[in-house]
């Protein structure tokens, strides 16, 4: 509806511009006319017009002349308006009728007016005009009847003389009406259709323009820029200034030039993965009625990259015809990415894994099969309470890192450690004999002296799944917190202290 709206809206504008041109046209004619007075005293001076005289041409030069020069008037004051239109063609109309009361007959000019008329392009304006000209006809037919009688035996009255004429004039005129009808309603449809077509090619040439300067903007952003038309089966880089197009041949050609040439700096494990994504054979059909598609890789000399396969034209049927294949540097990206999961993965104080993290690798040992190897740790702190208390936070803050510190040097290579509350640390171990693990974790908070705090105890406690191997790996969990609590309290048990009054 909306460019049904624009058409019509544009055609209106065309008619308004074209009868501008045509009055103008139009008013030339006007003006050259002004010469017809003294080309028809040369007709009389041949005795080509011998009942015409030379006053009939001053008359008729003159009439010209003032229609001439009002008719430049109205195209001053209003060079679009119909009645400016109307009025050159009416006046042509009545000086054919003065042509006839002076006897000078060219017929053919009747027809002439109403077929200008159809430059217009407009109904009204050539209905009125043939309506006009007939009334015009009638006038000139009535006045010339006396002067016929005089001069020709023929008809034996001026009544007689008219309605005969006036007969053929009429046959004429209709078969002239109709056939401009036709041929200017045949004109306007031709002139709307041309119009249509300038609006669908001014909208494409439109949007190729946004197309081809977004490209251009591409090609300033990314790494590589290439152009991929699957109809013409040709790839252009639209990063060289040489513009070349290179041919595909997709029917044994299954990569462009540019995939094949970043594959060669792809890492080795990646190599195989991206050429299946980059794999032109199978790309219209992922990009079917999408508009993007992308991966990461990693580059061996340059860090990670972003491939994106964009659709920039499809045919009806939503595959992609166009594409544009872009590559761009991500590697600070990436290490922002990875900071920030750091950072949510992380502990702050002790730079261990925090407890989301370590739920997210607990979650996924669910969704598996158990080795037999796998264990979990539970670690607590002994005396962190009285230490906050009695020493200040900053001795408890030491007495975790502490206890991170040992912890991290005797699990390293075995698997993580998480620190999941504030005195409480998690591990998950690969390794056959985890009473190994906790004699190192023994030996080294044993050895360990900070700056406010003189020793580190921990209490430890681990289940593996070699030794409960029905279990899953929350139940080696539960097992693992409850050793833990056992150990905990034989620690206080020695020390001669109730373990409730410490936590």
């Amino acid at each position: 509806m909306k460019n049904e709206s624009l058409s019509s809206d544009i055609f209106e504008s065309f008619l308004q511009d074209n009868r501008i041109t045509i009055n103008t046209f139009m008013n030339k004619i006007l003006w050259f006319c002004i010469l017809t007075g003294p080309a028809i005293a040369l007709g009389i001076y041949s005795h080509i017009f011998p009942e015409a005289s030379y006053i009939t041409c001053m008359v008729i030069s003159g009439v010209v002349l003032f229609l001439a020069i009002m008719h430049t008037l109205f195209l001053r004051l209003w060079p679009a308006s119909y009645y400016t239109s109307l009025f050159v063609l009416s006046g042509l109309n009545i000086l054919l009728v003065y042509m006839s009361y002076a006897h000078i007959y060219i017929h053919v000019t009747w027809f002439l007016i109403p077929l200008i008329s159809l430059l217009f392009c407009d109904k009204k304006i050539y209905f009125a005009t043939v309506l006009f000209n007939y009334i015009m006809m009638h006038v000139a037919t009535w006045i010339s009847g006396e002067y016929v009688i005089a001069t020709s035996a023929f008809y034996p009255s001026p009544r007689d003389y008219y309605l005969n004429e006036i007969g053929g004039l009429t046959i004429e005129s209709t078969i002239m009406a109709v056939a401009g009808y036709y041929l200017g309603k045949r004109l306007i449809t031709y002139l709307k259709m041309l119009l249509e077509d300038k609006i669908t090619i001014s909208a494409s040439e439109n949007r190729l323009t946004k197309q081809v300067k977004l490209l251009d903007s591409m090609s300033e952003i990314y790494d590589y820029v290439n152009l991929i038309d699957f109809e013409k089966e040709t790839e252009l880089s639209l990063r060289d200034s040489q513009k070349i197009e290179y041919p595909l041949h997709l029917t044994n050609c299954s990569h462009t030039r540019m995939a094949n040439k970043i594959a060669q700096n792809v890492a080795a494990n990646q190599v195989e993965e991206f050429l299946l994504f980059s794999d032109l054979t199978t790309i219209q059909t992922r990009l079917f009625n999408k508009k993007i598609i992308a991966g990461e890789y990693l580059n061996i000399h340059r860090g990670w990259f972003r491939t994106q396969y964009i659709t920039i034209e499809a045919d009806s049927n939503g595959f992609p015809k166009t594409i544009v294949v872009t590559t761009q540097n991500i590697d600070e990206e990436k290490r922002r990415e990875q900071h920030l999961l750091k950072i949510a993965l992380t502990d702050e104080l002790t730079q261990l894994y925090n407890r989301r993290h370590y739920d997210e690798d607990i979650a996924e040992l669910e969704s598996k099969q158990l080795p037999d190897n796998i264990a979990i740790l539970s670690v607590d702190v002994n005396g962190l309470k009285p230490t906050n208390d009695t020493a200040g936070h900053a001795a408890g803050d030491e007495l975790i890192k502490g206890a991170a510190d040992c912890l991290l040097a005797a699990v390293r290579g075995y698997g993580k450690i998480y620190r999941t509350g504030g005195d409480e640390f998690m591990a998950i171990l690969t390794t056959d004999d985890p009473q190994i693990i906790c004699s190192k974790i023994r030996n080294l908070t044993n050895g360990w002296q900070g700056i406010y705090v003189k020793e580190l105890s921990l209490s430890l406690g681990f289940a593996s799944h070699k030794d409960y191997p029905e279990a899953s790996i929350r139940d080696l969990e539960k097992i693992a917190d409850s050793l833990m609590y056992q150990d905990k309290e034989q620690y206080y048990r020695k020390r001669g202290i109730a373990h409730r009054q410490t936590l």
